[in-house]
């Protein structure tokens, strides 16, 4: 009798490996383990003649686990994932539950692991969470992430700006990054955080206060170079399609309309990563910073369309709509066009 694996291997069929299989995934003792071996033992021999493969022998496991009552070790015994069927109907077919992703082998790859992680999950949380997940009375999102990953992380761009970018943490992998000199690398160094954090985490990323801890960047530029970086910065948001089954990577700036009190006085961050007075010095060069994001956002891309993201945050202090001045006028007007734009209200009741 031959055995052929999932990888296509043939080899020998020896019973024993059942019995110590048994045995590791669910625990029993070695005379339940052996007592459903000689039973699965006499049902191949029975029903095959030549070859069966492991995943035959696993439901045959399975089988007599069940026949036992031994619904527990039945679960950890579980095969879990997709049939043949679903993996080549998702090959030739892809999934089109998220319009954030375009069909590439990543894809097929990320759904494959969704239903094995999917299935891990299901079967070894509380009984009662998985119950009611399955059953519709609450949904556990991002199931297939769970126990891997956190759903979503807020960024400070000064801690890039005073300590320039350990891609891995560690310095163990990829390049490490002095602190930035000049406001494009820096925003650069931004975006390959984004795309690192895009591996381990299921949901978005943001970066707070955008315009303010950009600005020490932009001073002694003109407003015409400030813009060129913000272009650039969000083009490259929207092509790095490298999140998860290649998303675009799932991204929020907030941006203030002025320096916020509690910022107003607080050192700056500049050129390699030395500080350079206070938030409250560089008012002119966030309004740079404000206008860009505005301008490039409302001039969309080359076939006229919306830039997905970053999702841009303007948020609205306690003073911020006092007057209407050119910056109010100009969200307005990229909100007349771009229904997208959020407001975080900030003021006080």
């Amino acid at each position: 009798m031959k055995v052929q694996n999932n990888f296509g291997e043939i080899e020998q069929f020896k019973p024993i490996l059942i019995k110590n299989k048994i045995i590791a995934e669910t625990g029993l003792n070695e005379e339940e383990a052996d007592k459903i071996k000689e039973s699965v033992v006499k049902l191949i021999h029975k029903q095959f003649k030549e070859e069966i493969t492991t995943s035959t022998i696993r439901s045959l496991i399975n089988a007599q686990l069940v026949k036992r009552g031994l619904l527990k070790e039945e679960i950890m015994s579980r095969k879990i994932g997709m049939s043949v069927a679903d993996y080549e109907d998702l090959m030739e077919n892809g999934c089109k539950d998220n319009a954030n992703m375009i069909y590439t082998p990543e894809i097929v790859a990320k759904y494959a692991f969704d239903a094995v992680a999917k299935g891990y999950e299901l079967a070894t949380m509380p009984e009662d969470f998985s119950q009611a997940h399955s059953e519709g009375y609450l949904h556990i999102h991002d199931l297939e992430t769970f126990s891997l990953k956190p759903n979503c992380l807020n960024h400070d761009i000064r801690w890039y700006a005073r300590n320039g970018l350990m891609i891995d943490g560690k310095g163990e992998m990829g390049s490490v990054a002095n602190p930035a000199k000049s406001l494009k690398v820096l925003m650069n160094h931004m975006l390959q955080a984004f795309m690192a954090g895009s591996q381990c985490l299921s949901g978005g990323q943001a970066y707070s206060h955008f315009n303010i801890f950009l600005a020490p960047f932009c001073k002694g530029l003109s407003y015409k170079e400030v813009k060129q970086e913000v272009q650039g910065f969000i083009f490259n948001l929207n092509m790095s399609c490298i999140s998860r089954g290649s998303q675009t990577i799932f991204s929020s700036i907030n941006v203030e309309f002025e320096v916020p009190d509690f910022l107003k006085d607080e050192p700056a961050v500049s050129f390699g990563g030395v500080i350079d007075g206070v938030y409250g010095d560089y008012q002119q060069e966030a309004d740079y910073l404000f206008q860009a994001v505005c301008e490039v956002l409302r001039e969309k891309d080359a076939i006229q369309r919306y830039h997905t993201f970053p999702n841009t945050i303007f948020v609205i202090r306690e003073h911020s709509l006092d007057e209407y001045n050119w910056k109010v006028k100009m969200v307005h007007e990229l909100l007349s066009e771009n229904p997208t734009i959020y407001f975080m209200n900030c003021v006080k009741e």
